[in-house]
Parts: C-alpha cells; sequence; structure tokens
C-alpha cells in the first residue's frame, strides 16, 4: 500500500481517537460536576466535540489518492513571477538552505494530498473566480470601480485574500496550536482533568474551514494598488500579510482581522501589490489616487512591502528576475528579529482563553497612506480593544467587550472610561 495512503488512514485514526478521549471526557464531566460555573465550559466542550465528529466524518469521505498534488499557493498566481525569458520557471530563495536558485514553477508550493475533496473542490471554485478578477488588475494596473457594496468582483478578490491566508502550512500549524493548547485548557475549565493532551491530525482542513469566517470580517475594507515601475516586488509561500500600522506602537496592539485599523497586503504581480484596508481608520495622501484607486511605489515602498512577504515567509522567496532573488538573502537578514518574535499572544485563566495574533512591528510608513487625525484622537485602550464588527463575545459580554459594544450601539456618545482592572502593558524602552 502506498506510504502517503497509509499516512492519510493514520491521522484519521488517530483524529477518532482524540475525538473518542473528548466524548468521553465530556460525558464524564456531565455526570459528575454538579457546579453551575462550569454549566459554559461544558457548552463550550460539547461544540468542539460535535466540530470534531463532523471534521472526522469530512475526513474520511474525502480521502483523495495519493498521487494528487495539491497547490496551497495558485498556479494562476505564481506565474506572474514566471521568469520573463523563460516563463516556466521561477527564481527562489530558500530561507532553510539559504540557496539562491532558478527552478521549475511547476512544482512550487505543493503537497501531496493537501486538501480533502471538499477543500479541494472549494478551493478550486474560489480560484477560478479570483484568477479572472486579478488578471483584469494585472492587466489594467487598476481596482475596478466598486458601484455597489455586494459587486461580486471585489467579494471574489476579498475571497481569494481571505482563502490565501488560511490555506498555507504556516496557518495550518498555528491552527495545530491553537487547537493543541485551547482543548485540555477547556477540559479542565468544564471540570475534567487537567493533565489531558491532544494532537490535531491534518489541521490544514480545520484551518481553511475557518476561511469563509474570515472573509466576512473583511468585506468592509476598501482595496488600492501600489504599482511600481519595474519588477519590484517579491512573493513568497505565504504571500497574504495580515497588519495594523494604527496600533503597532502600542505594546499590546493586534493585527485580528476584525479589529479597528485592519490591513491585508498581498502582492499580485511584481509590478501590483494589493491593499485592502480600513477606510475609517486610514486615507489616502493623494487625490489622484483616491479617483483612480492606485498609487506609485516609492522606493521606501518596494522596500517596507518586500520586508512583508520576508517576515511571512515559510520556506521560500520568490521573484521573476535573478537580480530582485539576489537581495533576499539581506532581506532575510535584516527581518530575523521580527520573525522570531512570538506572533501570538496566550491569556489563558479560570474562565477565558484568548490568543491573540499581536503585531510584529515592521515600523511601517507608505507613502501613500496615514492615520485620519479623527482615528489618531482615540484614547489607546479603545484603538486596541473595539472591533469593526459586532462580534458574539461583545454582546454577550466579556468586561470591556459588553461595555464597548454598548458604548458602539449607541453612536459613540458621551464618554466611556476603562472598565475596572483594565491596565495597558508598561511601554518597552
Amino acid at each position: 500500500m502506498d506510504e502517503e495512503m497509509v499516512t492519510g488512514r493514520e491521522q484519521i485514526e488517530e483524529a477518532q481517537t482524540t475525538l473518542t478521549r473528548l466524548e468521553h471526557l465530556s460525558n464524564l464531566i456531565k455526570r459528575d460536576s454538579a457546579q453551575d460555573s462550569t454549566d459554559e465550559h461544558v457548552n463550550l466542550l460539547d461544540q468542539m466535540v460535535s466540530v470534531l465528529r463532523n471534521s472526522i466524518k469530512d475526513e474520511i469521505a474525502q480521502v483523495v489518492p495519493p498521487n494528487q498534488k495539491h497547490h496551497f499557493v495558485p498556479q494562476f498566481y505564481l506565474r506572474a513571477w514566471g521568469d520573463v525569458h523563460k516563463p516556466r520557471t521561477i527564481h527562489l530563495y530558500n530561507l532553510l538552505t539559504g540557496i539562491v536558485a532558478c527552478g521549475p514553477l511547476k512544482g512550487q508550493c505543493r503537497q501531496p494530498s493537501y486538501y480533502g475533496r471538499m477543500e479541494k473542490n472549494v478551493i478550486g471554485m474560489s480560484d477560478n473566480r479570483s484568477a479572472k478578477v486579478i488578471s483584469k488588475i494585472r492587466g489594467d494596473s487598476r481596482i475596478p470601480n466598486r458601484q455597489t457594496y455586494n459587486d461580486v468582483w471585489f467579494l471574489d478578490l476579498v475571497q481569494f485574500v481571505a482563502m490565501q491566508r488560511v490555506r498555507v502550512p504556516v496557518q495550518a500549524e498555528e491552527t495545530k496550536r491553537m487547537v493543541e493548547e485551547s482543548l485540555p485548557w477547556l477540559v479542565k475549565a468544564a471540570g475534567g482533568p487537567g493533565n489531558s493532551t491532544f494532537e490535531q491530525p491534518r489541521p490544514q482542513l480545520t484551518s481553511i474551514k475557518h476561511g469563509m469566517a474570515v472573509m466576512e470580517y473583511m468585506d468592509d475594507l476598501k482595496a488600492h494598488l501600489i504599482v511600481s515601475d519595474t519588477d519590484a516586488f517579491l512573493t513568497s509561500d505565504n504571500p497574504v500579510f495580515f497588519y495594523n500600522q494604527y496600533n503597532q506602537d502600542l505594546p499590546d496592539g493586534v493585527a485580528s482581522v476584525d479589529s479597528h485599523g485592519f490591513q491585508a497586503f498581498c502582492p499580485l504581480s511584481p509590478k501590483i501589490a494589493l491593499v485592502l484596508y480600513d477606510c475609517k481608520t486610514y486615507e489616502l495622501t493623494d487625490t489622484g489616487a483616491k479617483r483612480g484607486r492606485w498609487s506609485v511605489a516609492t522606493d521606501a515602498d518596494v522596500d517596507q512591502l518586500n520586508r512583508m512577504q520576508a517576515v511571512n515567509a515559510g520556506k521560500h522567496l520568490y521573484a521573476n528576475t535573478s537580480g530582485v532573488i539576489q537581495t533576499a538573502p539581506d532581506l532575510i537578514r535584516d527581518v530575523q528579529h521580527i520573525r522570531s518574535t512570538a506572533a501570538v499572544r496566550v491569556s489563558a485563566g479560570p474562565e477565558l482563553y484568548v490568543r491573540e495574533r499581536v503585531v510584529r512591528n515592521i515600523g511601517l510608513d507608505l507613502s501613500c497612506f496615514r492615520i485620519r487625525l479623527s482615528a489618531k484622537d482615540r484614547p489607546d485602550w479603545i484603538r486596541l480593544r473595539t472591533h469593526r464588527h459586532d462580534t458574539p463575545d461583545a454582546k454577550a459580554g466579556y468586561g470591556w467587550q459588553k461595555a464597548l459594544y454598548e458604548y458602539s450601539s449607541t453612536g459613540g456618545k458621551g464618554e466611556i472610561k476603562p472598565p475596572p482592572g483594565w491596565k495597558p502593558a508598561p511601554v518597552s524602552k
């Protein structure tokens, strides 16, 4: 039997074992615990068990032939970085070996049997739709005019950015860590044993399932292009970069997709970079750029956008010329201290487990954007803790989240003070 097929079945068996343990623990907790304080945690544990049960059923039904190789960065996207004279090749820098090379385009960002059948179909349909709008943007070097809130081209573009973010191995590993850390805490909080351990098999499937939720938090953003007159932009095996310039200088700054000041960056070609941004926090510096929905990249802009790819990359950086890829080793050395900084902050207590994606400060200062004066006037704690969207936690009430939800629901009238016990982290010198 093929080794990859055996591995796939072993992963499913591990998932079934994990599920059995969780179901057993859940039943014991509900039988033995009479404490009202654990009711919420028991319900959360039941929800997690249900999600895992459905996920495992999907995996069993979705086993794909082991000879199928799936791209976690689509080929239509990477083709833009094909060598000008040899389009089937691409210039790359391997971060693990430190080698600069020119290799075949076809085999990049690909793993055997990476998706299940359902994910493969969803990803395939998404890529087909996204390829059309991205091809048009590349050809025109312009963002189409958004006539209505639900313009299909814009939703397809947002879907590409959201799905590309969650489908890569780097994000799958983050999902794996989140599940394996949060499940033992949840079992303990619900009244179960405090030494439980769990392993999340095939985390890429769980990560992809969250892609549509990520998209829903991004459909209020505006799109803008930064255009270079040379083939200056790098890309990577993890091309979508989430950031928050608004909070980058605050010690508790977060880059969550629903936060004020959220930004998503993605190069679309060696000449074009896409920015999705919170227009209530940022404004464009040039009137012409506002009308045309694109700006000319300065050398400093190019350097900052390439630094994003260097910070984000898993194993490879890509370029369409040998001259640009030769800059990659120096770029990686320049951002190594940022790459080694923790991207996630975990706060766990007896009542709540919170895992937040924090801003790894790259000192972003693009020539085409600035922070609105109205946004600068907000107190730091509101900048950090308010959301662009109404979240379930905010409505249900977890301390400051409920207070801020009530504040925002009144249109921000009056003055609201930080909730009791809230203290900002000390500023590091």
